[in-house]
């Protein structure tokens, strides 16, 4: 079950606009939000490093940022567009295509 929502993460949620981000965070997300998600995210970039694969490591990286801040914040950070923008490198924002 994690493992698909890792996918469902990086595939779909990092480029979502903020308030479909935010929609998945509270619905979808709620067993990744936590020390586990956040081990399995690391395990993921660690596997991606080691096959050479930039791409998803960056992508893992970045949903490693985002779920950081929201353990330190919860939505204080992340529900302010802004800020999402800035953390999120695959926004629809910075990448529109």
């Amino acid at each position: 079950m994690v493992g698909v929502l890792v996918k469902y993460f990086l595939t779909q949620v990092l480029h979502f606009s903020h308030s479909d981000f935010m929609t998945a965070v509270r619905v979808d997300l709620g067993p990744l939000l936590g020390d586990t998600g956040l081990w399995v995210l690391k395990t993921y970039q660690d596997r991606q490093a080691d096959k050479g694969n930039d791409d998803k490591k960056k992508k893992a990286r970045t949903a490693i940022d985002l779920v950081t801040k929201y353990l330190e914040s919860g939505f204080d950070v992340l529900g302010n567009e802004k800020k999402y923008h800035s953390a999120n490198r695959y926004s629809p924002k910075k990448l529109p295509a």
